[in-house]
């Protein structure tokens, strides 16, 4: 984790100790916790804090129905449609939903986790919640239709878990068997998990795995070291949209992955099989790289040189991008729309065209998240505040809606996270419409017409939208 992210955790544990709100324990777990996330789970942790922890103010919204890509936003009770009751408090909990499936998971104040599924169509759990035992601390689930995977750590007599070490928890979707465990490193592997597979690699033994999300067993193995960040999905511009809540990007629909050797070999592979489709050679990254993105037939990554590109099959040396000079850590690269892509420091995002040249740039706070859709970016910063910008770099988010967390909805909506309330809000009718106070406590997900939320007392599963 950056030092800017840790003092933005200190900070808001120190502050959030001092408000006394109830509703804080789930999320102050996270926000006392000093252990390196993606930035887009970090900040969402931090955002949610912050909602609870900031001043309010009341923004303006419309009364009455308004209508958002084919649907009708109606209010709700935020006080009713909890589906699971926590049988203890909880410092931690997470929702992830695909379709009319969503899965949950949570980590006790006894330091117990949890898991469980919700079928949204019908209200109820297709089974009952597993406790998977006593563990030091989690880092969230992450979830396919193959398996829910519980990023556990550390355990407490734990018969899951050996030598107290990190270990991933596979869950049968369906049922809510432990299927397999595996020890490895949060912070030293890179993964990526599709509908039916999770593909590894170790960064210290270079090994890299695909492994049967049924079984736990290896498909194939590659013994050859990978650079930092050196397994990534193939995705295009419109598989980076975020639209489905806090937990992330769904499941990669290509099923092949892109391995990045230390020696400069650039391979595309088929997930399954692992035969190698297509090689190229001379993408040699600096010692010191840092992240890496594959977006449409090029791959992105970060070095002391700055942002480097190259193609995946040709054999053009790689090129450096117009951007800052300097990257370090924090700089990632990520698609802003369905043509651009963002370079995003720590102070600026920079968006290039696909020549390379600078379409426009804007400075932002240290460490802000972003989130794509067709119509732009969304940011969030380390106060949890957001910003929304369209395909030109203008920021078109009303004032009154940054102090809270703005995420996507759809193209045309975002779905706001205030101390006042939850407000649905339209980007071509420039209106919000409140939806019910906020009574959320972690980290919500949600498809075309339901939210599904952690709250004070457990998980509640909410009607925001009517065709």
């Amino acid at each position: 984790m950056s030092a800017e992210l840790e003092r933005a955790y200190a900070k808001l544990a120190e502050k959030a100790d001092k408000e006394k709100i109830p509703s804080f324990y789930g999320v102050l777990a996270r926000a006392r916790q000093r252990r390196r996330r993606t930035v887009n789970t970090t900040l969402s942790a931090i955002a949610v804090l912050a909602v609870f922890a900031g001043v309010a103010f009341l923004p303006r919204f419309e009364e009455g129905p308004m209508h958002g890509n084919g649907r009708v936003f109606v209010t709700f009770d935020a006080a009713a449609g909890q589906v699971i009751t926590y049988p203890s408090p909880v410092q931690f909990a997470m929702t992830a939903t695909d379709g009319q499936r969503s899965y949950v998971m949570w980590w006790g104040e006894d330091n117990r986790e949890w898991v469980a599924a919700i079928d949204l169509a019908t209200g109820q759990t297709p089974w009952a919640p597993i406790s998977l035992g006593t563990f030091g601390d989690t880092n969230g689930m992450v979830a396919s239709p193959g398996a829910i995977l519980l990023l556990t750590e550390g355990s407490y007599d734990n018969l899951l878990i050996h030598d107290n070490r990190d270990t991933i928890v596979a869950v049968d979707p369906l049922t809510g068997k432990v299927m397999w465990t595996l020890p490895y490193s949060f912070n030293d592997t890179d993964r990526v998990l599709y509908s039916d597979t999770l593909v590894i690699s170790w960064n210290k033994t270079g090994k890299t795995e695909a492994l049967d999300l049924r079984t736990g067993n290896p498909k194939w193995t590659v013994t050859d070291p990978l650079a930092p960040g050196g397994v990534n999905a193939m995705r295009d511009h419109r598989e980076f949209e975020s639209y489905g809540g806090w937990s992330g990007l769904p499941v990669p629909t290509d099923k092949r992955v892109v391995l990045h050797f230390v020696d400069g070999r650039v391979q595309i592979r088929d997930v399954g099989t692992g035969n190698v489709l297509s090689e190229r050679s001379g993408a040699t990254a600096e010692p010191g790289g840092w992240r890496e993105t594959v977006i449409g037939d090029s791959l992105y990554w970060t070095d002391p040189r700055g942002v480097m590109r190259a193609s995946l099959t040709g054999s053009q040396a790689p090129t450096r991008l117009n951007t800052p000079a300097s990257s370090d850590e924090r700089t990632r690269v990520e698609p802003c729309g369905p043509e651009l892509i963002c370079v995003v420091t720590g102070k600026e995002i920079v968006a290039i065209d696909e020549r390379g040249r600078e379409a426009w740039r804007i400075s932002t706070p240290t460490g802000v998240g972003t989130f794509a859709s067709t119509s732009g970016i969304a940011t969030l910063d380390n106060e949890g505040h957001s910003a929304a910008y369209d395909l030109k770099g203008s920021q078109f988010l009303p004032a009154e809606y940054r102090s809270g967390a703005a995420l996507w909805l759809d193209a045309d909506s975002l779905l706001i996270f205030q101390t006042t309330g939850i407000t649905a809000y339209s980007l071509s009718r420039r209106v919000g419409i409140m939806l019910a106070p906020n009574r959320v406590t972690g980290y919500c997900s949600w498809n075309a017409m339901q939210l599904v939320c952690p709250t004070q007392t457990g998980i509640s599963v909410w009607t925001y939208a009517v065709s």
